[in-house]
């Protein structure tokens, strides 16, 4: 579809200017009229902040109506003046975030001088908003029992959320996708990211927090970024009086609980552990005694948090036993057969083209000599690098399991820091400016208890030090008023994340100290063992790991956002910009002395399944292939994101409003500061091979701009009853894509492997790779791949024709105030991801050979798969594109009750149905339908409830209320006590199955099972039963009966999300109370209860491999590895008790 600029104009025209919700300030609406409902123009309306006295004057229009935008949350009175009527006073009326609330008015004819005072609450229905979401304010947030008092785990608990470890996911859609901002202003670690769980995103002390809101449908046209919902938090400010507050949340070691799934050490009861949690903030107005006093003007607001959690405690893991490490791989009669890599030989006259043929000689006893130990790795085991096991675990096929439990070591100190400044210029003129900071000092992930020598330990994404991550975020913003009907909003914002990691072992010649000649002394030579190939995890890659693929990630975001707002009658208008500019400076890791990767091939006999195991080939030295790569250049992408927006808030009637908006997004194709980028053109003569299809270094963008992006947005309320509103929306939005793009060849290359389907080793560890040199030009900057077998040569592509993305979302429900504060609810929500940026690996086997019954002809790929993919000269081509497709429905029901008579609750209950799918890789490259299914983050039933109560023991309640020095002593004790619940409990999720340890041959992404007719995979009424560990000793959640393997070169039939795991149930609790004194100080005591009341199991986890010929670990549950009560559910029962002191 084409856009001229006649549509643009029209599009314009018919949309007029608009209002909507501002996320981080409300607005007040409403009509005022005579006794008769006569209209009354031209009254003057004063909006009032009761804590800062800063007043915000408009008038009402000729039809009656008033609209108030921008205000700032708190407490505010209105005052409504007209000539012939007496003076109108309302207090009570607390402003939310995001929030338009209707305030209507009846005037009494009398004298100005006369005055009317009215105190109610604020109306609990949203009459004039179609927006579904979820809101905490800042007395929720201080009282709820937040999990390491981290605000953004508030989305728990909010509706169309749903949510698993650290992700956070809207209707179904990719956590990426959320606009998650603080006081408006994007606060991720790049607009394209999730929001994390620790370290990704700023997080502000939870004291500063004055409301959180997620917004999920009829998000109104001014918000952007938001195709994944929305999450803004709004922070306090200062009012006129100083407050000052202090929080102290403490685990002690006796409140924490191992979890159900986690092994007991010896040492444990002496294991350090110490967490605490403490939270400062302190506000009020500006004043210099003699200076300046700027009361009712000028306020200031500071906050500080700090996350301390310093701990030790149980990881179970597998490590070689003192068999495997000399040599023994029988496993008790399970192992796989180890063959002689010297030994191979083709036994056909005519050479072995196809799989057939070959032979190598078995180590008699599945024993290896240590005569025939590689020098390089006997002196690498003379370092001791492993621990031996100390608890039972069990054998399966490749080596030991869960057969050494020790303490993991975590230090972790992450601290948040906010400042903030509010000044009332004028009556006419607001300005915030607002600083938030994070420090985090962790290793994000606890260290691999199985390395004696913990250097070695790649695990930890830092390599062994706290990685110093370093978050900065300001936000100003100025709100203009030109007349009681124009208002302009102006805020500027710019984040800096900093990420930096320092390998300790580099540049320390540890290949020359371990015995690999030839290789420099850069960094410690990786030995990698590839996935699957030993139940052993010994990898030993200090200078790199797969988790971190950078030394340096420093992002940068750039936001210009301007709104003007006109009141026309029952119009208001809006029109606004948006303006955001991204970038990164990202040093990749490279490993100039080498990853040498041993699979079970380099031990087993050629192109047979089932031998061989990647320690035997490490022990014998035997390399499959080696990678030596040299950063050339830094990688620099910059990203322009421009959006504007027109909207109409149309009052149709007192009990009508109509929200119509339209958002126009053009997003800048992505490029690099430098122009250093990579493109695979499938059209271009590759210069190292003469083959078709090359990496090309294109000087301008690789794919087109989209300027297609208008997304329409519809929201409407209807109050058509005295106690009832009808709300509905549509609404469109354009994805952020920004994609990373290509930067193979600014790394060079080179490696050291055989060609493709020759089976013998590429060399042997203490021969040495042979000279490394690496294929440089000069003139580009880039490096050419230097290797005889190419299936590490791997390039990228983006479908020059990508375009946005976009998502729509739709809802209908109603609002019924069946009791006064008392609130029932009933909402669809819909949404649908179309055109979903996705990759694929698109270097695949050609369809005709998936769809071959010619068995020599398969058995020949089978040997020499490299040969016959489409581009045979590369290994992974990454495509990038539109390839994916998403579905959400979902039914909630609500019932709220305000906080009254001392008693509140909000039971949310959801059912929803999630699909989604994406592009394919190996044979399902040809059928994308069949990655359609329920994603993992699919919830069926999903039920949370909250509620408080105040016991009725103490002063001013029912029991104890006694006005005596007795009950005083009674009432400080035992009187005041609040207790708050909150029980979440949902069906599993959906999980996916793969397949180990098949006798037969399978060609690439052929690694589902079959699923056998007539059997339940779940097993009905499980348990898990009397003995956990080792975990072999476990009754499997899934029936293995339920699945075999597939016949050679086919794949097997189970699809996406057939089976779900187990369901949770998660009890929370909260006791809490305060002791006030001469009403200005209070002390505040509580104790939080997660999962300890009582202590849940829940099966969530199961092993999902099919290994028929190996079933010990399948659909059985892993021993947890460290405390985990930072998340949601805590699987560690956990009691924190709280101190807070506040004035």
């Amino acid at each position: 579809m084409s856009i001229t600029p006649r549509v643009v104009l029209t599009i314009l025209a018919v949309a007029g200017f608009s209002l909507a919700q501002d996320i981080r300030t409300g607005t007040l609406v409403g009509s005022v009229t005579d006794s008769t409902g006569a209209a009354v123009p031209n009254a003057q309306v004063v909006v009032t902040n009761v804590q800062t006295k800063v007043a915000t004057p408009t008038r009402t229009t000729v039809d009656g109506n008033y609209d108030v935008p921008y205000l700032n949350l708190g407490d505010y009175d209105i005052t409504v003046e007209a000539a012939g009527f007496k003076k109108f006073v309302r207090g009570g009326v607390t402003m939310q975030a995001g929030s338009t609330m209707r305030i209507d008015v009846q005037l009494e004819v009398g004298a100005v001088n006369q005055e009317i005072d009215v105190t109610a609450a604020s109306p609990l229905l949203a009459t004039d908003s179609a927006v579904v979401g979820g809101l905490d304010d800042a007395k929720k947030v201080e009282e709820s029992p937040m999990i390491q008092s981290k605000p953004q785990h508030l989305m728990y608990y909010m509706e169309g959320v749903s949510t698993g470890g650290g992700s956070y996911v809207v209707l179904g859609q990719s956590q990426n996708l959320i606009n998650y901002t603080v006081d408006g202003a994007n606060v991720k670690q790049s607009i394209r990211s999730a929001i994390g769980e620790t370290s990704t995103s700023v997080t502000v002390p939870v004291d500063s927090v004055a409301e959180a809101q997620v917004w999920t449908t009829g998000i109104p046209a001014e918000v952007g970024h938001a195709a994944g919902g929305t999450y803004n938090m709004v922070l306090k400010s200062g009012t006129n009086q100083v407050h000052f507050a202090t929080e102290e949340r403490y685990i002690h070691k006796g409140w924490i609980d191992r979890a159900y799934f986690q092994q007991s050490v010896a040492n444990l009861s002496t294991a350090p552990f110490e967490y605490h949690n403490f939270d400062a903030v302190l506000g009020g107005p500006v004043v210099i005694p003699k200076i300046y006093d700027g009361r009712n003007k000028t306020f200031f607001f500071l906050a500080y948090r700090l996350d301390y959690d310093h701990e030790a405690n149980v990881s179970t893991t597998s490590t070689p036993d003192q068999g495997m490490l000399g040599g023994n791989f029988s496993f008790g009669g399970l192992g796989y057969p180890i063959y002689d890599p010297k030994s191979i030989a083709c036994t056909l006259a005519a050479g072995c083209p196809t799989s057939t043929g070959w032979t190598a000689t078995p180590f008699a006893g599945n024993q290896i000599p240590q005569s025939r130990f590689d020098p390089v790795a006997a002196k690498f085991l003379s370092l001791n690098p492993y621990q031996l096991p100390n608890t039972t675990g069990f054998y399966s096929t490749t080596g030991p399991n869960n057969n050494y439990t020790d303490l993991t070591h975590y230090l972790s100190d992450r601290e948040g820091y906010v400042a903030k400044v509010d000044e009332q210029i004028s009556s006419n003129d607001r300005f915030f400016a607002r600083y938030a900071g994070n420090m985090f000092r962790e290793p994000i992930g606890r260290n691999a208890v199985q390395y004696k020598w913990d250097l070695i330990d790649s695990t930890q994404y830092s390599y062994g030090l706290p990685e110093p991550i370093d978050v900065r975020s300001v936000t100003l913003g100025e709100y203009h008023t030109f007349s009681p009907t124009l208002i302009n909003e102006l805020r500027v914002a710019y984040q800096r994340r900093n990420d930096t990691v320092h390998p300790i072992l580099n540049n320390q010649g540890w290949a020359g100290t371990l015995g690999i000649p030839g290789v420099g002394p850069q960094t410690f030579p990786g030995f990698v063992g590839a996935s699957g190939g030993s139940s052993v995890t010994w990898n030993a890659n200090p200078s790199g790991s797969p988790s971190n693929t950078n030394l340096r990630t420093l992002n940068e975001d750039f936001e210009i956002i301007d709104n003007v707002t006109k009141v026309y009658g029952k119009h208001t208008f809006k029109a606004g910009y948006h303006g955001m500019v991204v970038r990164e400076n990202d040093v990749s890791v490279s490993q100039p002395s080498g990853v040498y990767n041993f699979s079970s091939s380099g031990s087993g006999l050629p192109f047979t399944p089932n031998t061989g195991n990647s320690f035997a080939s490490f022990l014998l030295g035997s390399v499959t292939s080696a990678s030596f790569t040299n950063l050339l250049a830094n990688y620099l992408p910059r990203w322009w994101s421009h959006q504007v927006f027109v909207q109409d808030d149309w009052r149709v009637s007192h009990n009508l409003t109509i929200n119509i908006g339209v958002r126009y997004s053009y997003e800048t194709p992505a490029n690099t500061k430098w122009g250093l980028k990579s493109q695979f053109n499938p059209s271009v003569v590759d210069p190292l091979t003469g083959l078709m299809g090359a990496i090309t270094h294109p000087k301008g963008t690789v794919y087109g701009g989209d300027k297609n992006n208008f997304t329409p947005r519809l929201g409407v309320s209807w109050n058509f009853a005295p106690k009832f509103v009808f709300r509905g929306s549509f609404s469109e939005f354009t994805q952020d894509v920004m994609p990373q793009l290509g930067q193979d060849e600014y790394t060079a290359q080179a490696v050291v492997q055989q060609p493709s389907g020759n089976p013998y080793p590429a060399f042997y560890l203490s021969q040495g790779p042979g000279p490394v040199v690496y294929n440089l030009n000069s003139s580009t900057g880039t490096g050419t791949f230097v290797g005889t077998n190419y299936s590490q040569r791997n390039a990228t592509y983006i479908d020059p024709k990508l375009r946005n993305p976009y998502t729509m979302t739709w809802s209908g429900g109603f609002q019924w105030e069946f009791r006064p504060n008392q609130l029932a609810e009933v909402v669809y929500q819909g949404a649908a991801g179309v055109g979903l940026f996705n990759s694929v690996n698109m270097n695949v086997l050609p369809q005709s050979i998936y769809n071959s019954t010619n068995t020599t002809l398969l058995n020949t790929v089978y040997a020499n798969t490299q040969a016959y993919l489409d581009y045979p000269q590369f290994g992974t081509i990454t495509a990038y594109g539109n390839y994916g497709h998403s579905t959400y429905h979902g039914l909630s029901t609500r019932v709220e009750r305000r906080f009254n008579n001392g008693f509140s609750y909000n039971f949310l209950f959801t059912w929803s149905k999630n699909l989604a799918g994406a592009a394919g890789t190996g044979w399902q490259f040809y059928d994308w339908n069949l990655t359609k299914g329920p994603p993992t983050t699919d919830l069926k039933y999903q039920f949370t409830s909250q509620a408080t109560y105040d016991i009725p023991v103490g002063k001013h309640r029912r029991f104890l209320n006694r006005n005596t020095s007795a009950g005083y002593i009674l009432d400080v004790l035992l009187g005041g006590w609040t207790i708050t619940t909150i029980q979440s409990l949902r069906t599993g999720l959906p999980v996916n199955f793969t397949m180990a340890g098949s006798p037969n041959k399978y060609l690439p992404g052929e690694t589902q099972p079959n699923i056998v007719p007539g059997q339940a995979i779940n097993v009905p009424n499980y348990a898990v039963g009397p003995n956990l560990w080792p975990q072999s000793n476990q009754n499997p959640f899934f029936n293995i009966g339920a699945f075999s393997y597939p016949a050679s070169f086919t794949g097997g039939n189970a699809g996406v999300g057939i089976a779900r795991a187990g369901g949770v149930w998660w009890p929370e609790y909260s006791l809490y109370k305060s002791w006030s004194y001469k009403e200005k100080f209070k002390i505040t005591v509580r104790g939080d209860a997660h999962n300890d009341f009582p202590k849940t199991r829940a099966f969530q986890s199961p092993n999902t491999v099919v290994n028929i010929a190996s079933p010990q670990s399948f659909g059985r549950f892993a021993p947890l590895t460290g405390y985990s009560f930072s998340g949601w559910y805590t699987p560690n029962p956990n009691i924190q008790g709280v101190l807070r002191i506040e004035f």
